[in-house]
């Protein structure tokens, strides 16, 4: 399982939807299944007009460490599961706590 954590809304533009569109994309051929965590709705149509499943954490974009209760319950029992995040929100505390729950993992964090 690959699960791909990013957002799009009124301040962060569809780039990196669109980025991680094209990850998922590339991993879904080679038969890995994909979902996107999202922290609210706004990117959810995008997403799901690509074929791809997502859980939405209807939580702050912005406040990712608050987010984390709700990810962990997305997140839980998939020890062999990636997570690939693209976020310029991610803070050392929250990749920290992630990295703990899920062994595999790909920061992406791009400026």
């Amino acid at each position: 399982m690959l699960y791909i954590r990013t957002d799009m809304n009124n301040f962060i533009a569809t780039g990196h939807v669109m980025r991680c569109l094209s990850i998922a994309e590339a991993a879904a051929e080679i038969g890995e299944p994909v979902t996107f965590i999202l922290a609210d709705e706004q990117a959810l149509e995008l997403v799901s007009g690509h074929g791809f499943c997502a859980a939405v954490l209807h939580t702050k974009w912005n406040d990712m460490e608050g987010e984390l209760d709700a990810l962990y319950e997305v997140i839980t029992n998939k020890e062999d599961a990636v997570m690939l995040i693209d976020s310029y929100m991610a803070t050392p505390t929250y990749l920290r706590k992630v990295s703990g729950r899920i062994k595999r993992h790909t920061w992406m964090i791009l400026a």
